[in-house]
């Protein structure tokens, strides 16, 4: 389902003493959250926060707020998880993100249904989706070759033979 505000990350921790935070992005392209100009510290966009510097660190990005100008009230936003608007990173309207994927059906080609995404990550050369099925979860490697059409309202796939 298409989701107005997205999760887009955590803040990990404080970054110097000038109010800077270490922020985990949770996605595969930091240059959309790197152009924000306003978060959201929920996921209604009640709380936001004016973004005044972003920028790419040793490990993960550096954020700076309006607002927020040394390291205690930098520290009251540690493991906080930031939402932005979905038309602020999506390229597309046909984009599809990690977050709208979540509780969404798995199908087959004929419309067989293997189950429900309960979490999406990435390890490497694809995304891996957790499969909720009436038999357990199973890791799926969503690569291109077994995902054939991907919308916010579910995947259609043809999974590799003894997958499921």
């Amino acid at each position: 389902m298409k989701q107005r505000f997205l999760e887009i990350g955590r803040i990990l921790s404080t970054h110097a003493l000038s109010g800077e935070v270490n922020f985990e992005h949770w996605g595969d392209d930091e240059r959309g959250i790197l152009r924000l100009k306003t978060v959201f510290l929920d996921k209604e966009g009640l709380r936001p926060l004016t973004v005044r510097r972003a920028r790419q660190g040793t490990k993960h990005l550096l954020l700076t707020f309006e607002g927020i100008a040394d390291v205690d009230s930098a520290a009251a936003l540690r493991m906080k998880t930031l939402y932005a608007r979905r038309e602020e990173l999506a390229e597309s309207d046909a984009t599809v993100f990690w977050a709208e994927l979540i509780g969404e059906e798995v199908r087959g080609e004929d419309g067989h249904v293997f189950g429900k995404i309960r979490d999406v990550y990435n390890r490497g050369a694809s995304d891996i989706w957790e499969i909720e099925t009436q038999n357990g979860v199973i890791l799926f490697p969503a690569a291109p070759v077994f995902v054939k059409a991907v919308t916010t309202e579910g995947a259609v796939i043809a999974p590799p033979e003894g997958l499921f």
